[in-house]
């Protein structure tokens, strides 16, 4: 199945003298110290290296980044989530990498830690709506200018009153964790692999209404230099989709049940306009 990707290569005939730097907004973060060694850091860097220079750094506030995304025609965004609403506003590349889905994580030593898991079913699984349905519930903490999936994001929307949102933003992923590690929230909701990065001793849950998987793009702003800059991206993806080094790493954090899953729904997504930037 991967020889067939080499034919889905697609090279850009956008002179690269005539190009302007992609500005990559709010992706240092993923390039420092210890991010720089995650999966989440190593595949963004492999983007970077094929892209040969053509780009800039600059790390500003999560949600000035955001803004710029939609007024600055040059910015570009990683490792974010596709949803339909933020398809309405930005343009997203063709995925990158994958992560399994999202988890309640509690603090081991957690008060809510027996509630949590008397609401689980064998498996280890919670249903979050019914969750939050109930009087007394853990405080869990989400991030404003993020999205969990747009089946989480309704949920999530309808029972704000339980939740402390965090409006100010981060450059780092996994921003969350210290406010649970200081017991100023209970359950934060995370990758598996991001919660992981943290020393605290701590229990993971599966979320019933989250996906399996998720896909992981970068966004662009709609404009005409964002669909250029999409079409290197995209070429850059397609190219490292061939590399065995690439590939284990967009397998490693979905496990060996669901690699042959993800396999088969990248494939179709490196597959999907070979010639178009648009998503």
């Amino acid at each position: 199945m991967w020889r067939l990707l080499c034919c889905l290569v697609w090279f850009s005939t956008v002179s690269s003298a005539q190009q302007a730097p992609i500005l990559f907004v709010d992706a240092i973060g993923l390039l420092q110290s210890d991010a720089n060694q995650s999966v989440e850091g190593q595949t963004f860097k492999a983007i970077l290296s094929k892209l040969e220079g053509q780009y800039e750094l600059t790390q500003i506030q999560r949600n000035r980044a955001r803004s710029m995304l939609l007024n600055e025609p040059r910015a570009c965004s990683p490792w974010l989530k596709k949803t339909a609403e933020r398809s309405q506003k930005y343009s997203f590349s063709v995925p990158y990498m994958y992560e399994p889905g999202l988890q309640l994580v509690v603090r081991q030593n957690s008060r809510w830690l027996p509630v949590l898991q008397n609401l689980a079913s064998i498996d280890g699984t919670i249903h979050l709506q019914t969750l939050l349905q109930h009087e007394s519930t853990p405080l869990i903490g989400i991030e404003s200018n993020r999205s969990y999936g747009e089946e989480l994001d309704q949920i999530l929307s309808q029972f704000q009153s339980k939740l402390y949102i965090r409006t100010s933003s981060s450059s780092q992923p996994g921003s969350m964790l210290p406010m649970m590690e200081r017991s100023f929230i209970d359950v934060i909701i995370e990758y598996p692999a991001i919660a992981a990065s943290s020393k605290m001793a701590a229990r993971h849950f599966k979320i019933y209404e989250a996906t399996e998987f998720s896909a992981v793009h970068i966004a662009c702003t709609k404009s005409a230099q964002g669909d250029i800059n999409l079409q290197l991206i995209n070429q850059a993806i397609r190219e490292l989709a061939n590399e065995d080094n690439y590939r284990r790493w967009v397998l490693e954090h979905v496990g060996e049940q669901t690699a042959d899953e993800v396999i088969k729904v990248w494939s179709s997504a490196l597959a999907e306009h070979p010639h178009s930037s648009k998503n």
